[in-house]
């Protein structure tokens, strides 16, 4: 309409530009929540975050920055609500690909470490996550140390079990892998004190002495160190 009033629909390019602004900002503040060390953000705010970049992709289409963003939150309601691996699949996709949109932006990485720690349980896949969101300008703190915390306790727990299904050099291998990720994970956790760090800091130090005990047991016995071989004749 207001292109209609306006030479050259000036008028209507004005507006939508300041339209397309204001939705972003609006979705910006769910999207700058989860940036921050203690993110507050749920899914209800992604949802309304969602609908204004929907409006500013109306409005702005041709915006890359635009598109990254709708892609990001897109990618977070998708990871909150995935129920299969396809679910998840697709989330990472989208997580991808509002970083190819907007190469500049460590957004994108920080939703791909959430899953990396927690859904996908992949240690190498959270280590380039949280190591490309700081090479965009992203500081990493207590959140990511508390991600690699939990994946090393999980991966620790994980050798654990598998240990207890094997016996010999297998079973032993298992069990020193496991002692490595609680070691991780005592890590990671100290002097943290990010929600239930300290809880998990005491579980894991107890889990590693278990698992050293363990170790001890599953080592094969030395030879007798006492035997003296006689000389034939």
């Amino acid at each position: 309409a207001v292109g209609r009033w306006t030479p050259l629909g000036l008028g209507s390019r004005s507006v939508a530009g300041a339209l397309t602004a204001r939705m972003v900002d609006l979705a910006d503040r769910a999207i700058l929540d989860y940036r921050t060390e203690l993110p507050t953000v749920n899914e209800v705010q992604w949802q309304r975050a969602l609908e204004c970049l929907g409006l500013a992709r109306e409005l702005a289409p041709g915006d890359r920055r635009v598109a990254a963003k709708h892609a990001y939150v897109s990618a977070h309601l998708q990871r909150i609500n995935a129920k299969t691996k396809e679910d998840v699949d697709r989330a990472i996709r989208l997580f991808r690909e509002s970083a190819r949109l907007d190469s500049r932006s460590p957004d994108p990485y920080l939703g791909l470490a959430r899953v990396a720690a927690y859904v996908t349980q992949d240690p190498e896949a959270l280590r380039q996550a949280i190591l490309e969101a700081q090479n965009r300008g992203y500081v990493s703190g207590r959140r990511e140390r508390a991600q690699v915390g939990d994946l090393h306790k999980v991966l620790g727990d994980r050798a654990r079990a598998d240990a207890t299904r094997l016996n010999g050099a297998s079973r032993l291998e298992r069990l020193q892998r496991a002692a490595a990720e609680y070691q991780g994970c005592i890590e990671s956790f100290s002097e943290l004190h990010y929600f239930n760090s300290d809880q998990n800091l005491t579980s894991c130090r107890r889990r590693l002495e278990q698992v050293e005990a363990e170790i001890e047991r599953a080592r094969p016995a030395p030879p007798d160190a006492g035997l003296v071989l006689q000389p034939a004749g």
